[in-house]
């Protein structure tokens, strides 16, 4: 499996990110410990490291489908 790292420093808060998304501060880092937990990212302070591009491309939230 050919794994892409790619990292993404966000000069915003999860709050504001959310804000942004328009949905909730709890929304958003549920999501995005989800993408964690499934080895999809990887999250420090305000960096978010993609581990696995082409696997978060295809990753459907139960919640939210991707279309």
């Amino acid at each position: 499996m050919c794994k892409t790292t790619e990292i993404t420093e966000f000069p915003f808060s999860y709050k504001e990110l959310a804000e942004m998304l328009g949905v909730s501060y709890r929304h958003l880092t549920r999501s995005i410990n989800e993408l964690e937990g499934q080895g999809l990212i990887k999250k420090s302070g305000n960096k978010i490291e993609v581990l696995n591009v082409k696997e978060l491309k295809n990753f459907e939230f139960d919640f939210f489908p991707i279309k």
